[in-house]
């Protein structure tokens, strides 16, 4: 299974070097396992990672994720003593059997010995989703293009960053199937028109991990006010708020615990788009499921080491979606919501030890779906 894992996510094995001493650069000199270490922090080129699209938001598909390390220190420390990741860059494209296109650039950028922190992303979603109602489930088509820039400068000597983001989108939304229109038209229809959305975010986030890739311990949060409105360049008003956490905590060299928490919530004269409405998401369950005016999510996540470099994750979740800022205005409060829960297990390998990398795979079972999903790196996602 191993091998398996490694020959999808690095066909450039095919493209194996040799340093000096005759080693492969695909070999850790320390304990003569594969690993990319060296060959991401050569000069010699891009990793391409090979993504296949398993989960139930958008069907079977695939793509190819082309992705650049700038740095060759992988545990390089500023003067303070805080790690400095290296900066990536990378493209990305793909497609799914619902008919679901996107392709996109981005760029995470770490300067100034690491104490300011930039995410810019460009990209074009054409993507097909369903979206759930008191309807049943409804299918819609987002089309457009999407651009995010978020700067944040390091407070003092600490692990604090304060910043903001700036979001542009235009987007056309369009219904695939309408079933019983008449009931939905209400429901849905201030979604069906190309309308341009721009937001301003204040941040604040803290970040004590030892890797940005997989972790073994540290605290990363981040809490953002995003105001949306027609005098930034959009054509609507309202607020996003959201707040994640993830914790890890090592028991010992061989057992790591990760905690992690979500809250968003949305609120305004004006309707937010469809697929920023807030939504559980969890491993094993379709992306805007269950939706609301505030979505509540937290997961608990355990990797064993079982055999070296090798090792077995286990994870479980839990959510609520409440809520409701349609015309009506009404909707359940979080007393009267459901939890909605998924769990699961994976498989990880220590792919680039310097780098505290790891990827391998995960299945996940919620209470309608069961889904399988490659992950390089940390499932929990910290990078927006």
């Amino acid at each position: 299974m191993k091998k398996i894992i490694l020959l999808l996510i690095l066909p450039l094995l095919l493209l194996a070097q040799e340093v000096d001493d005759n080693r492969s650069i695909f070999t850790d000199p320390e304990d003569g396992y594969f690993d990319v270490s060296e060959f991401l922090a050569s000069k010699k080129g891009f990793l391409p990672i090979p993504m296949i699209i398993t989960g139930p938001t958008f069907g079977l598909g695939g793509g190819l994720n082309i992705m650049f390390l700038h740095d060759s220190l992988m545990s390089k420390k500023n003067k303070d003593g805080h790690y400095i990741p290296p900066s990536i860059s990378g493209v990305v494209g793909g497609a799914t059997e619902n008919g679901t296109q996107f392709g996109a650039a981005y760029h995470i950028g770490f300067y100034m010995d690491g104490n300011l922190r930039t995410t810019t992303f460009i990209g074009r979603p054409d993507a097909n989703m369903n979206y759930g109602s008191k309807f049943g489930d409804i299918s819609l088509n987002t089309l457009g293009y999407f651009a995010y820039q978020e700067l944040k400068y390091r407070f003092l000597q600490t692990n604090l960053f304060y910043g903001l983001n700036y979001t542009y989108m235009e987007i056309d939304t369009s219904l695939n199937n309408a079933p019983e229109w008449e009931e939905i038209k209400n429901e849905f229809q201030p979604y069906f028109n190309k309308t341009t959305y721009a937001g301003l975010a204040l941040v604040l986030e803290y970040d004590s991990r030892d890797s940005i890739f997989t972790p073994d311990k540290g605290l990363y949060a981040k809490a953002l006010v995003d105001f949306y409105s027609k005098s930034l360049g959009g054509e609507k008003n309202f607020t996003n708020y959201r707040a994640k956490a993830f914790y890890y905590y090592p028991v010992s060299s061989k057992l790591i615990v990760g905690l992690r928490g979500d809250f968003q919530s949305i609120d305004g004269e004006d309707r937010a788009p469809i697929f920023m409405t807030p939504s559980i998401i969890l491993r094993g369950m379709a992306n805007h499921q269950y939706q609301g005016q505030t979505a509540v999510v937290g997961e608990v996540e355990l990797r064993y080491e079982v055999l070296h470099r090798n090792w077995l994750v286990g994870f479980t979740g839990t959510g609520k979606a409440y809520g409701d800022y349609s015309s009506d205005g009404e909707g359940e409060s979080f007393s009267q919501a459901n939890f909605h829960s998924s769990y699961g297990v994976g498989y990880r390998y220590e792919l680039a030890r310097r780098f505290k990398l790891l990827a391998g795979f995960d299945i996940a079972k919620s209470e309608t779906d069961t889904a399988f999903y490659l992950t390089v790196g940390s499932a929990w996602n910290a990078f927006y």
